[in-house]
């Protein structure tokens, strides 16, 4: 089990790899927003596409971000 973090709310997941949909299902976050991750010591966030994973078997939590779409 892994714990994410979504817009600054925790979640728990039972998968090592989370795709962008996923993470916009979990978090209710709108088809249309984009999401940014941020992964520990790196400020300028990674956008993650509905398809692309991420691994989450690292240590800590990993930290997403929705933003509206331009």
């Amino acid at each position: 089990m892994h714990e994410i973090i979504i817009n600054s709310k925790s979640f728990k997941v039972n998968t090592d790899y989370i795709s962008g949909a996923e993470i916009k299902k979990l978090g209710s976050i709108p088809a249309s927003h984009k999401i940014f991750f941020h992964p520990r010591g790196i400020v300028k966030g990674i956008e993650i596409g509905d398809g692309d994973s991420v691994d989450l078997t690292r240590p800590g939590a990993e930290q997403f971000i929705s933003k509206p779409a331009k």
